[in-house]
């Protein structure tokens, strides 16, 4: 009878071994399941990183070209600026000779009137 005892005693702990296997077999086909997808996920986040990678590139490639030309913008406008600060003196200074000229020709065109042009006297 102690033997019966002692084999039922082993069956019970051999069904909760089996039980256990079960269980442990079941996790880790869930654990496999899992890092499927996290490999899953990490090779399309590499992927994503790539791509994040190259339009990186393509954008500070643009960044750049778009530095070179607003630098070369701002010569351009200083240089504008500067010719458009020459011309404005240039025009005053034909402002100035033609008023010159103007108070010239008005002083002359009086002293003509005043020689040529006498008024003929009533006698």
């Amino acid at each position: 009878m102690e033997e019966k005892t002692t084999l039922e005693a082993q069956a019970m702990n051999l069904k909760d071994k089996v039980a256990d296997i079960g269980r442990l077999r079941k996790e880790l086909e869930e654990t496999a399941e899992a890092r499927q997808n996290l490999e899953g996920k990490f090779n399309d986040a590499n992927a994503r990183m790539e791509n994040l990678r190259v339009e990186l590139d393509q954008q500070q490639t643009t960044n750049r070209d778009l530095i070179k030309s607003k630098v070369q913008l701002e010569s351009e406008i200083k240089k504008i600026n500067l010719n458009l600060e020459a011309a404005k003196n240039e025009i005053e200074a034909f402002k100035k000779a033609f008023r010159d000229i103007h108070s010239e020709a008005t002083l002359t065109s009086g002293r003509v009137r005043q020689r040529y042009f006498k008024p003929k006297n009533k006698e």
